[in-house]
């Protein structure tokens, strides 16, 4: 899972007495720059540390604090990160949500320390629902969008730091903000006996265990109308696509462990991000195959992901697949749709555009996709202004994308919610990466929601479609059957 050397000790180092000095500096500082203005500050403190992997994994199971409030696991870019507590929370709502979130962001001044890292830990960490436009059960606790200030953010993996970040207020007590967190540090700080075995690996195989029988017997009537006249309409050029997908409803067994259900995604997935956020006494969590963006010292990475097929039995079967996959029309002309989306919608504020002229395949653990990285220098804006462009793209709406909405509205039996969102992190200068909230779903006591999609064609079939959604399940699926929290389910 992680680089040789990150899993040894099980241990968090870090100077405290540079901590408690750096972070009683920063807010006098505050004091001084920003009288009369405190409720706005923030104060951040982040420095390097030695961030054991195995001892952060061990934490999100079972924190010494309070529970954990994200988790962000990049294996591709070796960072692993978790935030524990909540400062500050911003929320929107409604289709003016990206443009009050930045609104929200930008009334903060930021007193911060520097790690002197190529890596900055986010400032926020949140996202966006898939439509505001559209809510319901069981995303009733869930804002259209919605973002948190972590209170403790830890990093593992290639650089290491440890961040704190506090709301000031007028009339505070320094020293008392200080030793308050100093003596958050040092319980994250003192051992913990059951830290030791309560997130160690129980996969060391990639191969998936079947789930369930293999019938079509949930919701396959609703699917099929469903699919057929989409098809129908897209057939009758109204649209060029639209994308379906649902939800598949299983028990929880009680005293759920997430921490084993993330350590499935990750072992079984590592070519995804994995995530996790809570609201609540709910959690959505996933391993997503797409990048919607990612902004990093000016450059910009877009993921295109669109066309689907299984992975084979066999090598030669599963290099058969990936054939069939690059030869589809239906697949390449899908594929081709999202290339031409993205690229027309962030022209504008990106330079020296890469786009690959065909897709390549990108293989996960039971499917693969054809793939097109998109590549590009940022000119101006924030990757809050990139995902307002691109969010959603027509590989999980559709297009043209008011009216593929519009037949999602019309056509799907549950209430996306945060599925096929945008998930990820915001830092202070304005970088920051997002995922589309794919191969998910959301948790809450005695019950979890699945979620997966496909996406319509004229040429589709419901049982071919219906087929794609159960290998999109499976991630989900399996990662709560292995860690004894959920149960046998029909797909």
């Amino acid at each position: 899972m992680v680089g040789e050397g990150l899993a040894n000790n099980k241990t968090l180092t870090v100077d405290v007495t540079l901590f408690k000095e750096t972070l009683a500096e920063h807010i006098r500082r505050a004091f001084h720059k920003y009288p009369g203005q405190l409720k706005n500050v923030v104060v951040r403190v982040s420095m390097p540390a030695l961030v054991d992997f195995e001892w952060l994994a061990a934490a999100v199971s079972a924190s010494p604090l309070s529970a954990w409030d994200y988790v962000w696991y990049a294996p591709e870019q070796e960072i692993l990160l978790a935030g524990f507590g909540v400062s500050d929370e911003i929320t929107a709502s409604g289709d003016g949500r990206f443009e009050d979130i930045r609104e929200q962001m930008s009334g903060y001044h930021l007193e911060q320390s520097d790690t002197g890292n190529e890596f900055v830990p986010p400032l926020w960490f949140g996202g966006y629902s898939f439509d505001p436009n559209r809510r319901g059960a069981p995303w009733l606790d869930w804002p259209d969008a919605r973002f948190i200030l972590p209170r403790w953010q830890f990093r593992a993996g290639r650089e290491q730091t440890v961040t704190f970040q506090t709301r000031l207020d007028e009339g505070i007590d320094i020293e008392a903000v200080v030793q308050e967190a100093v003596s958050d540090l040092t319980a994250w700080l003192t051992p913990q006996e059951q830290h030791t075995d309560a997130f160690s690996p129980f996969l060391q195989s990639t191969r998936l265990s079947p789930i369930g029988k293999d019938d079509l017997s949930q919701g396959y009537e609703q699917w099929r109308d469903a699919v057929e006249a989409t098809a129908r309409e897209i057939g009758n050029m109204e649209y060029r696509k639209a994308v379906l997908a649902r939800c598949m409803e299983i028990p929880l067994e009680s005293g759920a462990n997430l921490a084993l259900a993330l350590r499935q995604l990750v072992t079984s997935y590592p070519q995804s991000v994995t995530f996790a956020l809570r609201q609540g006494e709910q959690v959505f969590l996933g391993a997503s195959p797409e990048r919607l963006v990612r902004v990093m010292n000016r450059e910009v990475h877009v993921d295109c992901l669109a066309g689907s097929i299984r992975r084979g039995d066999t090598a030669d079967e599963d290099t058969e697949m990936g054939r069939q996959l690059l030869e589809s029309d239906k697949d390449r002309h899908e594929h081709a749709v999202v290339v031409d989306y993205v690229v027309t919608s962030i022209a504008d504020k990106i330079s020296e555009l890469d786009v690959a002229s065909q897709p390549i395949l990108r293989r996960l653990a039971n499917v693969q996709h054809l793939y097109t990285p998109v590549r590009g220098q940022l000119d101006n804006g924030d990757v809050l202004q990139l995902v307002e462009r691109l969010h959603p793209t027509p590989a999980v709406a559709g297009d043209p994308r008011p009216t593929a909405l519009s037949v999602i509205q019309k056509r799907e039996q549950t209430v996306r919610g945060w599925y096929a969102g945008a998930v990820g992190f915001v830092s202070a200068s304005g970088d920051g990466e997002f995922v589309v909230a794919l191969r998910s779903g959301l948790l809450e006591p005695g019950r979890g929601y699945l979620f997966a999609g496909a996406g319509i064609m004229a040429e589709s079939t419901p049982e071919k479609e219906w087929q794609e959604t159960k290998l999109k399940l499976r991630p989900m699926q399996t990662a709560l059957q292995h860690s004894h929290i959920g149960g046998k389910t029909d797909g």
